[in-house]
C-alpha cells in the first residue's frame, strides 16, 4: 500500500503472558477506547488509551 492509503492511525495492542501449553493464561472479554474526549478543552494525552476486560482461561 502506498503512503496515501495509510490509516493514519496507531493499533494499540494487549500483551498477555502465555502459560507452559503455549496458550494465553488470560482472555480478553472486552476492549473500548478511553481518554478520546477532551475535559474541559483539555486532552488527557496525545494519545488515546485502551481499557481491556481480562478473565482468567
Amino acid at each position: 500500500m502506498d503512503a496515501d492509503g495509510w490509516p493514519f492511525q496507531r493499533i494499540d495492542c494487549v500483551f498477555v503472558r502465555c502459560g507452559d501449553g503455549g496458550l494465553p493464561t488470560l482472555r480478553v472479554a472486552g476492549s473500548r477506547r478511553v481518554f478520546d474526549r477532551p475535559v474541559d478543552d483539555v486532552w488527557a494525552s496525545d494519545h488515546f488509551g485502551v481499557l481491556a476486560t481480562l478473565e482468567p482461561r
